[in-house]
């Protein structure tokens, strides 16, 4: 019977003594009715149920061994399971949380400000499986067994809080791992600080092991300590405040992570006396699935993004999936919270769940509606969306589980208007076009001419994207933009040369064709991306020919479909005998391109662009043969 207690039973009641200790009067108390009904301290035991105890106990000795041995991969989970059971106390009121961990040569101490350990308390410490956590959202424990990983780090722990001083010692064998020794009202260690009150009302002292003594274990465990990201603190619920001393050194170095919230989503985490600033979103949801552990079906959940708000231009890294404590990495550029059920190891998602698969399906809309945060935080629309792009899941980096939310998210974003226009608008990704880099000279040859904001707008339904917005290579793809090409500058000059025969004027209509067709020379000459060459460069020409683009002598326009066409003398060389005023009346009768076209290029772009592409679709210079 007392064997079956340890492992989670039902136990027998407590004395009316005891249940006045549970409040805290009396801690011994509530250690010796522990002692006494879970593990047969001190029971009257015939033969037979001695020996029974023996064997029952030693086998769930080897269980525990194998528990607090196998169920994390590294040391230093244990400081996780410590700040999880940090943040799940209770504080008094006016109080910052708080939690410090100080390494010394020999021990680790860990100290919190929380209102101390009630008798309930202790008695889930001397258990397995047995939590005081109500089954309610903001709770981040589940198992009750998170304490037990501190053994990777030491043989003989021990808490003092709320007037308990107790430890649990290895060296009466394995159930040790949960069996209590009582250390005294004074704790039982005058040679360390352990404190009955004041700003830290409960101590965790952790005398390391043999093992972690060596000086190589030692210096392990404090780089991981120096390694807990201040993210960390972006979800918990209520501590505020982590501390990390450094003992070994003289004098000792503190690393402090102080979270403030401000305004509008904007969390700020200074680590010592550095800033990191945060844009967190959340959005509470009703579950639609139950969650499939003891807790059922729950009321609400709450999933939260936090994206670092970094300087313009610099690369977000990848980021942690949150259970409230750091998961594995997988992919994410911003950091991922949510409730998911997890194994006993904590370290990874039950990817196999339908809680689990139902929750990560609410992200994308999270993602997509956040870029609303971004529009507040920055004033400048472009860098607003810069921003949000640069967090985008996309490509092979997003693995495992999360690898749907790369689809997921992209799919919501194409329906949304996400994209800032140089139109001072916002348009969904399919109605938007960039401007090759070849064509944002100044003075433009695209916008200010060729197919200004209206004109691209009224004639393909198009906006052209900001200038000042910066969109990553592989969102790009992902999106599936268009970037301005031959294509759409055909179509544009279908609907554009029926307004300019007739209705502009010679000096307008030669400044449109030679800007379009020095665009097209940029694309054929892979400018505007790879060169199209053979039968899709043949294709273009042929497709040009076809157009009338060409304005002649005299203020028609017309295609080489119609005709040859020759750069006018003053274009095309020839020589002195094509100067005799002989010739004049038979030059009349030649489809002549008007000069006014050639000297309607830009200044700072040379004639012979023009003239080449002039050259390639089929006009001919005028020689005396």
């Amino acid at each position: 019977a007392p064997a079956a207690a340890a492992a989670g039973s039902s136990r027998p009641a407590a004395t009316a003594e005891v249940a006045v200790a549970e409040g805290g009067a009396e801690p011994e108390c509530v250690v010796r009715d522990i002692l006494r009904t879970d593990f047969g301290v001190g029971a009257e035991l015939s033969d037979e149920g001695r020996s029974l105890h023996a064997r029952s106990s030693e086998r769930m000795g080897r269980a525990l061994q194998r528990l607090a041995s196998d169920l994390y991969s590294s040391d230093v989970h244990f400081v996780l399971e410590l700040i999880q059971n940090a943040d799940d106390n209770a504080y008094p009121t006016g109080v910052a949380p708080s939690l410090g961990f100080d390494l010394t040569q020999a021990a680790m101490v860990v100290t919190n400000n929380e209102v101390g350990f009630s008798g309930k308390n202790i008695r889930a410490l001397c258990n397995v499986g047995l939590s005081t956590k109500a089954n309610a959202e903001g709770y981040i424990g589940m198992k009750g067994i998170g304490f037990k990983s501190v053994f990777r780090v030491t043989t003989a722990p021990e808490v003092h809080s709320g007037g308990f001083h107790i430890n649990f010692d290895l060296a009466m064998g394995s159930m040790g791992y949960i069996q209590p020794t009582w250390l005294g009202a004074d704790g039982g260690c005058q040679d360390r600080h352990v404190v009955a009150g004041g700003p830290h009302r409960t101590q965790v002292v952790l005398p390391l092991s043999k093992e972690m003594v060596a000086a190589e274990r030692r210096d392990l465990l404090l780089s991981k300590l120096d390694d807990i990201h201040p993210s960390l603190l972006l979800f918990l619920r209520k501590l505020r405040c982590i501390t990390v001393t450094d003992h070994m050194k003289a004098p000792a170095v503190t690393k402090k992570m102080l979270r403030v919230d401000k305004a509008d989503g904007i969390v700020e985490v200074w680590v010592n006396d550095v800033p990191c600033r945060w844009l967190l979103q959340r959005r509470q949801l009703r579950p639609e699935v139950s969650r499939g552990d003891y807790r059922g079906m729950l009321s609400k959940t709450e999933i939260a993004l936090a994206f670092p708000l970094l300087e313009p231009g610099k690369e977000p890294e990848e980021m942690n999936v949150f259970a409230f404590l750091p998961l594995r990495p997988c992919g994410l550029k911003f950091v991922l919270q949510g409730d998911w059920t997890l194994p006993s190891s904590r370290e990874d998602i039950d990817v196999g769940s339908p809680w689990n698969q139902w929750l990560r399906s609410q992200v994308a809309p999270l993602f997509v509606a956040s870029l609303e945060a971004f529009k507040a935080y920055y004033p400048d629309p472009p860098l607003a969306v810069s921003a949000f792009l640069s967090y985008i899941p996309e490509g092979s980096g997003v693995v495992g589980f999360f690898r749907p939310l790369v689809e997921d998210v992209r799919r919501t974003l194409l329906k949304t208007p996400c994209l800032y226009t140089a139109s001072d608008d916002w348009e969904v990704p399919e109605n938007v076009v960039m401007i090759p880099e070849a064509l944002c000279a100044e003075p433009c040859l695209l916008t200010d001419v060729v197919a200004p904001g209206d004109v691209l707008k009224a004639s393909l339904g198009k906006s052209y994207l900001h200038p000042q917005v910066i969109v990553p290579t592989d969102i790009v793809r992902h999106l599936r933009l268009d970037t301005l090409g031959v294509g759409q500058l055909l179509a544009l000059a279908k609907w554009k040369l029926p307004q300019l025969d007739g209705e502009e004027g010679a000096e307008a209509q030669c400044a449109w064709v030679a800007r379009w067709l020095l665009c097209i020379h940029a694309c054929l000459d892979g400018r505007c991306g790879p060169a199209p060459t053979g039968a899709v460069r043949a294709a273009i020409l042929d497709e040009v020919r076809g157009l009338p683009v060409i304005p002649l002598v005299g203020g028609a326009m017309t295609s080489f479909k119609e005709g040859g066409v020759f750069f006018s003398t003053g274009a095309g060389g020839g020589g002195s005998a094509m100067d005799d005023e002989r010739y004049e009346v038979f030059l009349q009768h030649l489809r002549m391109l008007r000069e006014l076209v050639l000297e309607s290029v830009p200044d700072g772009i040379p004639r012979s662009s023009l003239r080449d592409v002039l050259t390639e679709v089929g006009v001919r210079p005028l020689s005396p043969q």
